[in-house]
């Protein structure tokens, strides 16, 4: 199943660069390996945030992104188009 990356960052799938670039520096000094003890937990949930910067941050990536994503769920009730803004809460739980 494909991830929803505005989910992962909490963010909005109308956000822009700053938004995406505010969002991955708090979840990546949140969970960056270093700052937790080597915790393979946190190098995951990095590599994870990483992941989804790299796509998200780059236009041709973000669209293809959003097509993938909206075909596979054109069918189903997913909220991805909610309008939930672009907030800091943690969507992490160790």
């Amino acid at each position: 199943m494909i991830k929803n990356y505005y989910q992962i960052l909490n963010l909005s799938t109308d956000c822009n660069k700053d938004e995406i670039k505010k969002a991955f520096r708090m979840y990546a000094t949140k969970f960056h390996p270093d700052k937790q003890n080597n915790d393979k937990f946190f190098e995951e949930r990095f590599k994870e945030i990483k992941e989804v910067y790299d796509v998200l941050i780059d236009d041709n990536k973000r669209a293809q992104f959003d097509n993938e994503y909206k075909s596979t769920f054109k069918n189903s009730s997913s909220n991805y188009n909610s309008n939930q803004g672009c907030t800091t809460n943690i969507p992490f739980n160790k």
